[in-house]
């Protein structure tokens, strides 16, 4: 695949829908599932899902605070939401000065936004792994609890989730 000008692997040359269709065979060859795996390459459709409220009012703060920003005279930087506060984030604070890239930021998982974003996520949480939860989930594959538990315990090591 053909490379960018930081040696990175330009994604949009990237067979994405195979290379994940692929993982997810393995995967669930792994716990003994047979099931069929179509790849589907998305775009348009994952973007055009209707916007929720939060949605609209985070857009139209966002846009508020550029026009603001243009208005004033800023320019080079990035709106943002930081603590409730439109602040602008300049391209020179978003680059780390020893690699020239653009800074990875975190999510801050300890805010009530995160929170409540977690609150509606479906994942497989740690009591997920014990009893009777284990071996309603164990059932749903055909690992029994003891392999399911092994396969998915790596998930809650190290503060992994």
């Amino acid at each position: 695949a053909q490379r960018d000008a930081y040696g990175h692997v330009r994604l949009a040359d990237v067979p994405l829908g195979m290379v994940l269709r692929d993982a997810v065979r393995a995967r669930v060859k792994e716990i003994g599932i047979d099931a069929t795996i179509v790849p589907k390459d998305i775009g348009y459709e994952l973007r055009s899902a209707k916007p929720i409220p939060f949605d609209a009012e985070y857009t139209r703060t966002l846009g508020y605070g550029a026009v603001r920003y243009l208005l004033g005279g800023g320019s080079g930087a990035l709106i943002a939401l930081a603590g409730g506060r439109i602040v602008p984030v300049t391209l020179q604070e978003m680059v780390d000065p020893e690699t020239g890239r653009v800074r990875v930021r975190m999510v801050d998982v300890t805010t009530e936004s995160y929170e409540v974003a977690r609150k509606y996520m479906i994942r497989l949480e740690k009591p997920d792994l014990t009893e009777p939860r284990l071996s309603r989930l164990s059932a749903q594959t055909n690992l029994d609890p003891e392999a399911f538990e092994a396969h998915f315990q790596r998930l809650f090591e190290d503060g992994a989730a």
